[in-house]
């Protein structure tokens, strides 16, 4: 009887342990909205509350998620080019007898798509410079700054 007792409570408390960790890990990685970072981890996040927090109005809302959505719409285009360059560079090495002519040109065609994606994210944030106020542009920049792990001290290009 006595080791029936003990099964018992051993399950019971294996159960509760693992809803506690399960509901720790859930919080931690999966936290409300409202306390989700805005930026972190090179990225930035949850463009409705960043706007929110940089005390944007409706109508600079509507504008500045006509600007995102454009460059985003840009950017991958972009990303996708250089994806299909990168397999193709990756390919090229895995050859048997790898072209070194086609292994440059891939390098080339790259390095001229990672240079049109830094110029057009420079063109996306000064178009949106025309939507916000000089604060909420400097909130902005501080939130990118944020995201990009550079500290006050650090220039951000």
């Amino acid at each position: 009887m006595n080791s029936r007792k003990v099964k018992i409570i051993l399950i019971l408390s294996i159960t509760f342990n693992f809803s506690f960790l399960a509901t720790a890990v859930y919080s931690r990685w999966y936290p409300p909205e409202e306390n989700r970072p805005v930026a972190s981890a090179g990225r930035l996040h949850n463009k409705h509350l960043l706007l929110e927090k940089l005390g944007v109005s409706g109508t600079q809302q509507h504008e500045i998620m006509e600007e995102i959505q454009r460059f985003h719409a840009e950017i991958d285009q972009l990303n996708r080019t250089s994806d299909t360059h990168k397999a193709a560079l990756v390919d090229e090495i895995l050859a048997d007898r790898p072209d070194a002519a086609g292994i440059q040109a891939n390098i080339a065609a790259i390095s001229t798509l990672q240079k049109k994606l830094q110029e057009s994210t420079v063109s996306h944030f000064l178009r949106l410079k025309k939507s916000f106020t000089p604060e909420q542009m400097e909130n902005l920049m501080q939130q990118v700054k944020k995201a990009m792990k550079i500290d006050e001290n650090s220039t951000l290009f």
